[in-house]
């Protein structure tokens, strides 16, 4: 994405762009009901006229909906409109789509769970958040009919949740795993509770004695990120009362390994950190820095200052220098499967309790109390 210095990925799902606004619309009204079942659609030269469009860039939009089953033409006859049974081809498909970055040791154990009940897993990666490429592999899914998704959606806009709100009116079961925003509640979702992480890191510098605490933001503040430190804040507000302002955080700027005029100003900040300082970020990347940067002024980690970090995707991390907050994902990977694969589902809307990683030790701290992660 351009916005972290990637250039978009020109990415399209086999159409073009005036093709595939064709489709869409085409498929709106299909949905809406305003060319019925068995009803014989406008002919080509009208809606080439009503769209504008060549009749090759509207022939490309019809030929993708008869592939999707949802028209049929004949030579000299015309296109009808197909009377659609959504439930049977997706009970009997055996595809399952993931957009969700899986490290190895996760998908191989996933994969293999998936074979045992003869599902096969098609999945979706991507360098960085690319609302185009997601639309596109979303076509693809579209297409080929597959059971369900997977999904980690992009937050970044345009978003393409009313693409997939239609997916699932034509019977694909949608599960997200990701946030793709701070009250994305209306959804089937298997959300890591990323609010009640930040809560329970506040508590847990508080309960190892640390009085002076602060969120490491970055500049990268994605939904997770505002939820955990939403749950932060929460926790200071409750047990301290501390009003929030700037003195509540510690700015990691971007690259600021290699640009002195950054560098500076952070290592001049953190040389005059107070004692008993605890410090909470929302990435295990940027708290190695931080990490770094603490030692070269002097500081010792959980003896002067406390540090604490979330980390997303890997549930262990051997000989990891600081105490951290993960998530069960390989359990939430299996439970959101057999949701897509279970006939009549109600709507799952489950959230994964934060876990606590001791240098390598996963555990919950018994005298944690996370009692006010509803707040």
């Amino acid at each position: 994405h351009t916005e972290h210095g990637m250039q978009p990925m020109n990415f399209k799902a086999g159409l073009g762009k005036r093709s595939e606004e064709v489709l869409l619309e085409l498929r709106r009204r299909l949905d809406a009901g305003e060319y019925p079942a068995g009803s014989m659609m406008p002919v080509e030269s009208a809606l080439c006229r009503e769209f504008s469009v060549g009749r090759s860039t509207l022939r490309r939009a019809v030929a993708r909906l008869v592939a999707e089953g949802r028209l049929a033409a004949r030579r000299g006859s015309g296109t009808r409109v197909i009377a659609r049974n959504p439930s049977s081809p997706r009970e009997a498909s055996g595809i399952v789509a993931t957009m969700f970055p899986l490290q190895r040791q996760y998908f191989q154990p996933f994969q293999q769970y998936a074979l045992e009940k003869r599902i096969l897993l098609v999945p979706f990666d991507r360098p960085d958040w690319n609302p185009s490429a997601e639309k596109a592999f979303l076509e693809c899914v579209r297409q080929a009919r597959h059971r369900g998704v997977l999904a980690c959606c992009t937050p970044v806009e345009p978003q393409n949740l009313g693409l997939l709100a239609e997916m699932e009116k034509e019977g694909l079961r949608v599960i997200h795993l990701e946030p793709f925003a701070t009250d994305a509640t209306t959804c089937s979702f298997m959300f890591p509770d990323y609010r009640r992480a930040g809560y329970a890191a506040a508590t847990s510098l508080l309960l190892a004695g640390y009085r002076h605490l602060r969120y490491l933001r970055t500049e990268y503040d994605w939904p997770a990120a505002s939820l955990a430190r939403e749950g932060f804040f929460a926790c200071l507000q409750d047990n301290l009362g501390q009003q929030i302002t700037d003195a509540s955080y510690l700015d990691m700027p971007s690259n600021v390994d290699s640009l002195p005029y950054k560098r500076d100003p952070l290592v001049e900040r953190l040389s005059r950190l107070e004692p008993n300082t605890g410090i909470f970020c929302h990435d295990r990347h940027v708290a190695l820095c931080l990490l770094g940067y603490l030692s070269k002024t002097g500081h010792s980690v959980t003896d002067k200052i406390g540090l604490i970090c979330a980390e997303y995707f890997d549930e262990q991390m051997a000989d990891f220098p600081l105490d951290y907050i993960t998530f069960d994902r390989a359990g939430a990977l299996r439970q959101a499967l057999d949701w897509v694969l279970s006939p009549n589902a109600a709507p799952l809307r489950n959230l994964l309790p934060p876990q606590f990683a001791r240098r390598g030790s996963i555990r919950i701290p018994e005298s944690i109390s996370l009692a006010n992660n509803d707040k």
